[in-house]
């Protein structure tokens, strides 16, 4: 830290002279400038913005600024303690407060040369540079890569909760130092994913409404599909309001159940007995529904009542009537969504599969690892040369419509309808049209 002759204090960073651009350096592109000044920006403890752009005539970069972060001066906020508030929506504070910082970087295109130099650097910033405890809560630090973007759609997918998954990834990647983002960066994106497919896919937020505080109607609504759901719930229904318990023999160990069966009027039109073995839980009933069409009926939805059970039995639970028919691993994007590059996906793995054998290989010798390391850091070097850098924006979008295997349409002319209700929906409201709610204003 210093001063400037005007009496201010200046922050100057103290990183290695390799790093630390410097006027007249000279490079091959302005994604390789902005490679560069990033990763000093990394090291110094502060973030970068993109600044002023200028195009030649024939379309290319001229000039480019790279800017701090906290560049600019935050904008005046004039409060009337006597006006009345209009109900306009109010912009939350920031954490990230702008300084009005002068550290910049400037370079402009040779045309002799044909790269790019850098005219004007300042290094000095008039603002607290972050340690090394807190750079992980920078912004460029808490920018999900692919990586961490996978992990939080595959873990959604799997019903696996963001917090429980980022945890299982931050022990295995050794610590929040070398995990990006934070719980709420994962969360964030997990709302982006929800934000692109929105109301073009009216299935994703179906969720089935409970109409009892039952744990068995609980159950119901997790293992079986929706169509199967609304079955098993009205068979509960019914048990509660349209059958009755005349007759409880008890033989062995098993509990014999002689139940009603009534009609709408609450007339009793026959008579059924439930045999409930204690040993294995089991719960055979006279009518025969079971057998007919694999769910359980009223009557021994009844006895389970009556029996304070907290569960229905998995042998009652039939597989061809569960959410997870296709197993969770075998639930890929190309299932749900759209058809996934099969070939592109298996390169992927293969890769991944690479990398692990090698660093089970060299984990215990260190100069092995140094030179993988490097050699790493010089193909990434080749790599960023020929495949152009993204913005964050659009890197995110990328990696949203790879993952969903869809590319988000122009327009959408076809939507989900916004005034249809589903049968069990649990309410006995109807629906009210245009002209009736025209009258009734």
């Amino acid at each position: 830290m210093g001063e400037s002759p005007g009496g201010t204090k200046i922050w100057v960073p103290k990183v290695d002279s390799k790093i630390c651009p410097k006027v007249g350096d000279v490079f091959s592109s302005v994604e390789s400038v902005e490679k560069m000044y990033r990763k000093y920006g990394d090291v110094a403890g502060f973030d970068i913005r993109m600044g002023t752009k200028k195009l030649n005539s024939l379309g290319g970069v001229q000039t480019r600024y790279f800017i701090c972060s906290k560049e600019g001066n935050p904008t005046k906020k004039e409060f009337d303690s006597l006006e009345v508030s209009s109900g306009d929506r109010k912009r939350r504070n920031t954490n990230f407060k702008r300084t009005g910082c002068k550290a910049c970087l400037k370079v402009h295109y040779v045309k002799e040369s044909g790269r790019y130099e850098v005219y004007h650097f300042i290094e000095g910033h008039n603002h607290m540079l972050c340690c090394s405890d807190e750079k992980m809560f920078t912004r460029s630090r808490r920018q999900l890569d692919y990586k961490d973007r996978r992990n939080v759609y595959h873990a959604s997918s799997s019903k696996v909760g963001i917090t429980q998954s980022r945890r299982m990834q931050l022990a295995m990647n050794g610590g929040l130092v070398a995990s990006g983002g934070t719980a709420r960066d994962h969360m964030n994106f997990r709302r982006d994913i929800m934000l692109f497919v929105g109301n073009k896919d009216a299935q994703i937020t179906t969720i089935p409404k409970l109409l009892s505080p039952s744990k068995i109607e609980a159950q119901a609504a997790k293992v079986y599909t929706k169509t199967i759901f609304f079955d098993v719930q009205k068979e509960m229904n019914k048990a509660v309001w349209f059958c009755g318990v005349v007759e409880v023999v008890e033989v062995g160990d098993k509990m014999i159940y002689s139940n009603t069966h009534k009609n709408k009027n609450s007339e009793v039109k026959a008579t059924y007995k439930v045999v409930h073995d204690v040993r294995d839980e089991s719960f055979e009933c006279s009518c025969n529904h079971f057998v007919r069409n694999g769910i359980l009926c009223r009557h021994a939805f009844k006895v389970m009542l009556n029996s304070e059970v907290q569960s229905i039995p998995e042998k009652y639970i039939l597989p061809r009537w569960r959410r997870e028919l296709v197993p969770i691993e075998l639930m890929s994007a190309r299932v749900r969504y759209g058809e996934m590059d099969v070939e592109k996906q298996a390169l992927i793995n293969q890769a991944i599969s690479m990398f692990d054998v090698i660093i089970g290989r060299v984990r215990n010798d260190k100069g092995a690892l140094t030179e993988f390391v490097n050699q790493l850091e010089h193909l990434g070097d080749e790599i960023s040369a020929d495949v152009p850098i993204l913005t964050v924006t659009e890197q995110k979008r990328n990696d949203i419509e790879e993952l969903l295997c869809v590319t988000e349409p122009e327009s959408v002319d076809v939507l989900p309808p916004t005034g249809v209700r589903n049968k069990g929906c649990g309410t006995g409201k109807r629906l009210v049209g245009v002209s009736e709610r025209v009258s009734m204003n």
